[in-house]
């Protein structure tokens, strides 16, 4: 038995076999996160920034120079799942739309590794308001900065948007009378062209 436990306690410290999220840093370490949110009429748009310090890069570069695309697109796609968009009450997946690693110099001047990501979420936001709560749970246990950034689109009525970057996020969320307007407007020019098309096909 003390074998089987040895082997847990060592892959917990190693942090094999488990997701970003859980990951427990093996000495001094420190991760850095950004995200900065995009909020459109039909989307949101979520850039992410993560830059690793030396120790956490030197367990991750073996992976990198691997394949550094591939790498880049499951670290963004795992670091995706640890992000929670939730909208009017619901939980809203985030899809990664590209990604991309570098190696970089952290701020002491030792190697680090830096992970951008440009995800996306279909969300129709409505005349009604509706809440948007948004919380980074990558990496609980790493020291480093956490911090989040909105704006809006002008078609949108944004409150509660920090003024300054927070650790996690909770705004209210409406279309302006006027988008949805111009919304309506646009779909039922487009009905009318197609009919338009249609009727001279078939005289």
């Amino acid at each position: 038995m003390k074998p089987l436990i040895a082997g847990v306690v060592m892959a917990l410290v190693l942090g094999i076999g488990v997701s970003p999220g859980q990951a427990h840093p093996l000495g001094p370490s420190s991760v850095d996160r950004l995200a900065v949110l995009e909020l459109h009429p039909e989307m949101v748009l979520v850039r992410y920034t993560l830059d690793m310090a030396s120790q956490t890069t030197e367990r991750e570069l073996p992976h990198f120079y691997a394949d550094p695309k591939l790498y880049a697109r499951r670290q963004a796609e795992a670091l995706a799942k640890g992000l929670s968009l939730v909208v009017a009450g619901k939980r809203v997946a985030l899809m990664v739309r590209s990604a991309e690693a570098v190696p970089v110099l952290d701020e002491t001047g030792e190697p680090g590794l830096r992970l951008t990501a440009e995800l996306r979420a279909p969300v129709h936001f409505t005349l009604a308001a509706q809440s948007l709560t948004f919380q980074d749970e990558n990496y609980p246990v790493f020291k480093g900065k956490k911090q989040v950034q909105v704006s809006a689109q002008p078609s949108l009525l944004l409150e509660n948007a920090p003024t300054a970057p927070v650790e996690s996020l909770r705004v209210t969320v409406a279309r302006t009378a006027i988008s949805e307007l111009v919304s309506v407007g646009l779909l039922a020019s487009a009905l009318g062209m197609l009919g338009l098309g249609i009727g001279r096909r078939y005289r």
